[in-house]
């Protein structure tokens, strides 16, 4: 483990009260711990990774509270924080891929109530149809990256860009598509003229 100051490396430097292991910098002399898992959680881990585990199978957070014991909002709070930890990641490490297929598509749902519906009642902002926008490696169908958002214009163009930051720069991956019309002229803007079909 690097110094999170200087970036030297570092030795091991005993261990907390409640057991992580500590580090000094062999540099600087910077002490610090290991990054604690859903850090500003409360909730026991092993509590929180099986609430965590129910909410992945498709338990709703009220049975969820019911199977685990914890509060609903306690459920909420530690399904927002893994979500934060897993988005910051996915940003970290999904760079400089080189991806030869790709595979692109949209999986839609819906925010409190479906398009029509919205639109007659009068919603909030952003309440309505919800498209995740994904992007797949083809052959170890890993997905390095999405984008949630309208099925329009505007955002196809803001996937393609952060598609574009995954990718290693002078790499011209294939990628596939379900035709849907604005990637014709998104995609390639941001990947540098790939191969691209729709299918």
């Amino acid at each position: 483990m690097n110094c999170p100051k200087c970036g030297e490396a570092t030795k091991r430097f005993g261990k907390t009260r409640d057991g992580q292991q500590r580090y000094r910098c062999l540099e600087c002399g910077k002490t610090f711990s290991e990054p604690k898992p859903l850090a500003g959680i409360a909730t026991d881990p092993k509590k929180a990774a099986f609430a965590l585990q129910l909410l992945l199978e498709g338990t709703s957070i009220r049975a969820t509270s019911r199977l685990t014991g914890l509060g609903k909002d306690t459920v909420q709070r530690i399904m927002e924080r893994a979500g934060r930890q897993c988005f910051q990641f996915l940003a970290d490490t999904m760079q400089n891929l080189t991806v030869a297929e790709i595979q692109v598509d949209e999986v839609w749902s819906f925010v409190q109530k479906k398009e029509r519906t919205a639109f007659f009642d009068s919603s909030f902002e952003g309440c309505g149809d919800a498209y995740a926008f994904t992007a797949i490696d083809r052959t170890t169908k890993l997905l390095f990256c999405f984008h949630v958002g309208r099925r329009d214009a505007e955002n196809a163009t803001l996937f393609a860009d952060k598609l574009s930051l995954c990718i290693a720069d002078q790499h011209r991956p294939h990628v596939s598509t379900d035709g849907f019309n604005p990637y014709h002229t998104s995609i390639p803007a941001a990947l540098v003229t790939p191969s691209i079909t729709g299918c």
